[in-house]
């Protein structure tokens, strides 16, 4: 792969955490039909529900593995809802299965892709009474390979399109100006840590290799960023913005979100929801690496005892 081709895969792998996190509900599986019928073209059938026989519990359905989807995305997925719809999906879908399905495969949003003890519990529990039957569930990791799977053209058509490498060359203080304007009427507040990056912060962060990347990436074009507050007419803007990222920052530490999703909330909060602007992403990854690299955002590893 190129270093083009880089870059694209970490910006997908960025954008899919942030679609597998927001589409809920029916957005959700959607996507979900979206993406298994580019995947398995001709094979995968969606499904919807019709007069009074409903979807008859299914959400989608691949023809030659005798698979049937069902999808689970809310707002907040709850231990108590999402027992009750597993139970009340595969009971539902039981009286077709010898017609119609071999397989039965929850698909679920549940955050970085992990469900609950008691949910893996009672998968077990109904595959131990139904041994007849194949019963999985899908989540974060099986659809980044499915996506991942595609050619570039098809990803582009799920996520949108990546902002191309040479952005970055091409990236000026009034770019930079574009994506900080929103914060100029912060409060005024003092920041005291401006010690140099240490060593190893990326890895004491436990950040993906993709964000990891995107930060590297982001930090040929951070010295634009000293650059706009160095000159800013405003001395202090400086020190306000860097003041409202920490306190985001710890919001969203305090929310117990993980590191790459804190990332990927950060990136949000500095250029917006809406990414059609090509100059403005790579705007925003170029500050919020100013920000990394500066110890404002992240925590900061801790040196080792003098001996």
């Amino acid at each position: 792969m190129s270093a083009l081709d880089h870059f694209a895969r970490y910006h997908f792998e960025l954008q899919l955490r942030l679609k597998f996190r927001e589409d809920v509900g029916d957005t959700f599986q959607v996507f979900f039909s979206r993406l298994m019928s580019k995947t398995h073209p001709g094979d995968f059938q969606p499904t919807r529900p019709w007069g009074s026989a409903g979807d008859r519990k299914c959400d989608g359905y691949l023809s030659s593995k005798r698979t049937l989807f069902q999808c689970y995305a809310p707002d907040e997925l709850t231990l108590a809802d999402a027992k009750a719809k597993i139970i009340e999906d595969f009971n539902g879908a039981l009286p077709h299965q010898s017609k119609f399905w071999d397989n039965w495969v929850f698909v679920h949003n549940a955050v970085d892709g992990r469900l609950a003890t008691d949910i893996v519990q009672l998968l077990e529990e109904l595959r131990k009474q139904h041994a007849m039957v194949l019963i999985s569930s899908w989540g974060y990791e099986e659809i980044r390979r499915l996506v991942f799977a595609l050619p570039i053209n098809e990803i582009v058509s799920l996520l949108g399109p990546p902002p191309q490498l040479q952005s970055f060359a091409n990236l000026g203080i009034r770019d930079i100006a574009d994506v900080l304007a929103q914060f100029g009427g912060a409060p005024s507040s003092q920041t005291d840590d401006l010690r140099p990056t240490p060593a190893g912060k990326i890895e004491f962060n436990r950040l993906s290799e993709a964000t990891a990347n995107l930060l590297r990436i982001g930090m040929s074009r951070a010295d634009l960023v000293k650059r706009f507050f160095d000159t800013h007419p405003d001395p202090e803007l400086g020190d306000r913005v860097v003041a409202l990222f920490r306190a985001e920052y710890a919001k969203l530490r305090e929310q117990g979100e993980s590191p790459d999703h804190i990332y990927d909330q950060l990136f949000i909060f500095t250029i917006g929801p809406i990414q059609t602007d090509s100059v403005r992403t790579v705007g925003g990854y170029a500050v919020l690496a100013y920000l990394f690299e500066q110890c404002d955002i992240f925590e900061r590893p801790i040196p080792p005892a003098a001996t």
